[in-house]
């Protein structure tokens, strides 16, 4: 039993000291803690209060503070990895977010910031591809700069990459990029009242397009067009457009003709959805601009994320997305720092000799009460009436008394408050105190009640700055200050006060950093109390002597000094941005109707339509003899596919000259061949032939002179 008693008490004894020695390791830890905070070694301070909590692991004070430090280590990591990505060192980045989720693992915020830092490196792939292509596909770069923005949208490489290609782009306004290079080759073409068909037939012939026509475009429709010296791209728009027809881009060297009808369009035009965030625009006034601008139906606004869904055609999102870029501007702001100063004055003059304003008789009781403030007495006390009896009543001044006071205040009441705000938007700000006020409510019956109603009291001041874009700020302002009057009182003798307000309502304008000052609110009050004796008060140089007057001047003065300060400018997006073309009246496009001159030469556009059976076709292609080039040498070009020249041979080209000119007889016809190449544009060459009869040519014949013509030009090279 003993051993027993022993052995409970050594237990009791082990568990005592276990509890002191652990009630004395939390504060241990904890001081510990605070040292290595204070020497910025978080992750220490935090695997000591986790070390201590494996021991305590139900003391509430390590809980507190390891969510003390842990908000401070990820609060300061935070911005360690924010400037380790504005410094383009995302390992850093990386090994600062690593860190946060080791200690908070829950930390969703870490966890998008690693998976954004994977997703840079393959943006930066995107964007050195993008800067590759550039000189050569500026269309194609600015499609992935597009992209990269989408994902990353305040990245300053980016940012300037786009504008440079947008600035580009715009300048030379080419085609798609899909068809930029084979549609952008020189053509001349004069066809008058011919095959639409065939037209586009020796369009594919000249600059190497495909071209695949839909069942319902007519194979008898005629056309005319004399344009030289212009790209196959315009020439091709300009036929589509003068015949009622579309295309449809299928890849690089092929486009599908259709009629341009509601149901080819629905057939054949592609449609695309896309997500516009917006970060400064208000998603409702930007979808009324795509509505209104680029007629655009099926849009869908997202408030919660200030996003905007639109679904229409490829080249109307292109147009949206340049549309969306100029309407996303950050707000210009301003700050405004105010100053309300309320100088008021107060100045007191008494002097001069203050009389009782009344003097009374009265008689004493014998037990020292006073009979004088009644208004009756009884008679009986004259009878034993004695000197000491009597007295004289002076009321409470007991006395004359020999006012002489001067006094001079002055007060400064000051309001400066300094607040930032947008461009139109409003400012409030109110400095002051509520007031209790007493009204009287009267029931139907005749009954009355008070309510008591909270005034408020002090300064208001509203502001509405606009801010120009040469850097002036107008400022509509409304200003009032009000402050409590005289105590009045009700016929219930409750008690209210009356308000003293000052209001002013003006619009000023002011430049960046101007101080302008608005004063004049003045409150003047002048008072003169006269009191004395009658008609001794009154004599002139004697009234201080015989009275007593009182006077006194206040003034109040309201100023308000107001300074506006630009913090950001609008920022105005490039000409690129806002000014590009969008179609005609009765369809969005990206495209002009144009026809480009290729050398600046004058270029003629006709159109018409006329009986097949009847036509007859002119292919007249005359190009000027170029300018010689200095270094005597003909470009190297990419000539068309050979032909069978069997009929036709041209006598030999040689290199003393950049142009070739023959006129040959060949079966009867009168034809003229020129071949020439352009010293001022190396990557331009004109094959054209001319044939002089009014007969219609075989279109056999005219390939055999076109295939000559490039053999002689391959035998000079």
């Amino acid at each position: 039993m003993s051993n027993l008693k022993h052995r409970v008490v050594q237990s009791l004894l082990m568990l005592t000291t276990a509890s002191l020695i652990a009630g004395c390791a939390v504060p241990r830890a904890m001081e510990k803690t605070e040292k290595l905070a204070q020497q910025g070694q978080l992750e220490a301070a935090i695997d000591v209060l986790q070390d201590a909590k494996k021991e305590s692991p139900k003391d509430m004070r390590l809980d507190s503070a390891m969510y003390k430090q842990l908000d401070q280590l990820v609060g300061r990591y935070y911005q360690e990895a924010e400037e380790a990505l504005a410094a383009d060192d995302e390992q850093t980045a990386l090994a600062r977010f690593e860190t946060v989720l080791k200690y908070d693992n829950g930390n969703m915020r870490a966890r998008q910031a690693i998976n954004q830092i994977d997703n840079r490196k393959h943006l930066k792939e995107l964007l050195a591809e993008a800067r590759v292509m550039a000189e050569s596909r500026p269309d194609d770069a600015l499609k992935l700069i597009h992209k990269v923005l989408e994902e990353r949208p305040s990245w300053a490489d980016a940012i300037k990459l786009r504008d440079t290609l947008m600035r580009r782009v715009a300048e030379s306004k080419t085609l798609s990029p899909a068809l930029g290079a084979s549609l952008q080759k020189p053509v001349s073409l004069t066809f008058r009242s011919h095959n639409l068909v065939s037209i586009f037939d020796t369009i594919s012939k000249l600059a190497g397009v495909n071209f695949i026509f839909d069942a319902d475009v007519s194979k008898s429709a005629t056309a005319s067009i004399s344009a030289k010296k212009t790209t196959a791209e315009d020439a091709i728009n300009l036929l589509l457009a003068t015949n009622r027809l579309r295309k449809k881009v299928l890849n690089h060297n092929t486009l599908l003709i259709y009629p341009a009808n509601g149901s080819k369009d629905k057939e054949y035009r592609d449609m695309a959805v896309k997500t516009f965030f917006l970060s400064h625009a208000n998603a409702k006034s930007v979808s009324s601009a795509l509505k209104m601008t680029l007629k655009t139906r099926d849009i869908h606004i997202d408030e919660r994320i200030n996003a905007i869904v639109v679904r229409d055609a490829p080249e109307t999102l292109e147009l949206a997305s340049r549309l969306v870029l100029a309407l996303d501007r950050p707000e210009a702001e301003v700050t405004l720092d105010v100053q309300v100063l309320e100088v008021s004055s107060n100045d007191l003059l008494n002097l001069g000799m203050q009389y009782p304003g009344a003097i009374g008789l009265g008689i004493s009781k014998a037990d020292g009460a006073s009979e004088g403030g009644g208004s009756n007495i009884p008679l009986n006390l004259f009878s034993s009436l004695k000197k000491k009896d009597l007295f004289v009543n002076l009321g409470a001044q007991k006395g004359v008394t020999l006012n002489m006071l001067q006094k001079a205040t002055s007060m400064q009441v000051l309001a400066n408050p300094k607040i930032r705000v947008k461009n139109g938007k409003k400012a409030h700000i109110e400095i002051g105190q509520k007031i209790p006020v007493i009204t009287n409510l009267m029931t139907d019956s005749g009954a009355t009640s008070e309510k008591v109603e909270m005034l408020d009291v002090g300064l208001k001041f509203e502001v509405l700055p606009t801010i120009s874009l040469d850097g002036e700020i107008s400022v509509d302002i409304d200003l009032t200050v009000s402050s409590l009057g005289d105590v009045e009182e009700s016929p219930k003798k409750a008690k209210y006060y009356r308000i003293n307000q000052r209001k002013t309502k003006t619009t000023l304008t002011a430049k960046d950093n101007e101080t302008q000052i608005l004063a004049g609110l003045i409150n003047r009050e002048d008072r003169d109390n006269k009191s004395g004796l009658p008609g001794l008060s009154q004599l002139p140089l004697l009234d201080r002597l015989f009275g007593n007057r009182e006077g006194s001047n206040a003034k109040s003065e309201l100023v308000l000094v107001i300074t506006p300060r630009i913090e950001r400018k609008l920022e105005l997006p490039g000409a690129h941005v806002t000014t590009f073309i969008s179609g005609t009246e009765s369809r969005v496009s990206g495209e002009s109707l144009i026809l480009r001159n290729t050398e600046g030469a004058r270029l003629t556009t006709g159109g018409g339509n006329s009986s097949a059976g009847s036509s007859s076709s002119d292919t007249a292609v005359e190009e000027p003899t170029a300018d010689v080039n200095p270094a005597n040498e003909l470009p190297m070009l990419e000539a068309p596919a050979e032909q069978g020249v069997s009929d036709v041979v041209l006598p030999p080209l040689t290199q003393k000259s950049l142009s070739y000119h023959q006129t040959l007889s060949i079966r009867g016809w009168s034809v003229t061949t020129t071949l020439a190449t352009a010293a001022n544009s190396p990557r331009m060459i004109a094959i054209m032939t001319q044939v002089n009869t009014k007969m219609q040519p075989q279109t056999a014949l005219l390939e055999k002179v076109e295939a000559a013509t490039i053999t002689a030009w391959r035998e000079m090279k």
